[in-house]
C-alpha cells in the first residue's frame, strides 16, 4: 500500500524533524532556530510547508512572499524518501501559494557545489540567470 503524503503548513512541533531534514539535505543554517521558524510561521502560516507521512515530517520548503519578491529556499527531503516526488510536491505547493499571492515569477538560490540539485531544478523548469549578480549577506 502506498503511503499517503500530506502537504501542510509548518507547526512548532515539527521543528526537530525539519532540522533533521535540513541536516540530511546539507541545508541547515545557524538561523534555523525554533524561535525564528516559529516567528516566520506565525507572521505568515504558509511560509514554511512540510511533507508528512504517517505523522513523520519527511520534507520541507521555506517561502518568501514579499510585495516585490517571491523566493523559495531550504527545500529538503529526508534521504530515505528521495526519488519519490516529495520535493516536486513541495515545490508545486510553494509555487501555487506564491502564484495565488499574485507573483508571476519566483527566485531560488542554489549553491553551485550542488550540481545534482541544480540539474533537478532545471528539470522543474528553473533557469540560470544571465547576469553578473552575486548573492551577498551580512550578519546583523
Amino acid at each position: 500500500m502506498k503511503e499517503k503524503i500530506i502537504i501542510r503548513p509548518y507547526k512548532s512541533l515539527d521543528y526537530e524533524q525539519v532540522k533533521i531534514n535540513l541536516k540530511e539535505g546539507d541545508a541547515f543554517e545557524w538561523s534555523d532556530t525554533p524561535e525564528i521558524l516559529e516567528n516566520k510561521s506565525k507572521n505568515e502560516p504558509s511560509s514554511i510547508i512540510v511533507a508528512e507521512i504517517n505523522g513523520k515530517v519527511i520534507g520541507n520548503v521555506y517561502l518568501i512572499n514579499d510585495k516585490w519578491f517571491a523566493g523559495i529556499f531550504r527545500l529538503a527531503v529526508r534521504e530515505e524518501y528521495r526519488g519519490k516526488d516529495i520535493g516536486i510536491k513541495l515545490m508545486k505547493k510553494a509555487e501555487e501559494y506564491l502564484k495565488s499571492k499574485g507573483h508571476k515569477e519566483v527566485m531560488i538560490f542554489v549553491n553551485k557545489k550542488y550540481g545534482k540539485l541544480i540539474s533537478w531544478y532545471k528539470k522543474q523548469n528553473y533557469r540560470h540567470t544571465d547576469n553578473d549578480f552575486k548573492a551577498m549577506w551580512k550578519e546583523l
